[in-house]
């Protein structure tokens, strides 16, 4: 499966549980583990990474 985002693109979560909107960056495209491409993502503000899976995070517009 080809990865839909790449490395450096900014992305927020495609369902946010609150108003606030996090920005991340996607630092690392993760090799095919599961049934969809997974990312490592970094927060802009805090630092912290996480995994994601592509559906659970969309491209910043604007």
């Amino acid at each position: 499966m080809r990865h839909k985002f790449e490395t450096g693109q900014a992305v927020v979560p495609a369902h946010p549980r609150n108003d606030r909107h996090h920005m991340y960056y996607i630092v690392q495209l993760l090799p095919e583990t599961s049934y969809e491409p997974q990312y490592r993502i970094q927060q802009v503000e805090s630092g912290i990474t996480c995994v994601v899976a592509e559906s659970d995070i969309k491209i910043v517009k604007g």
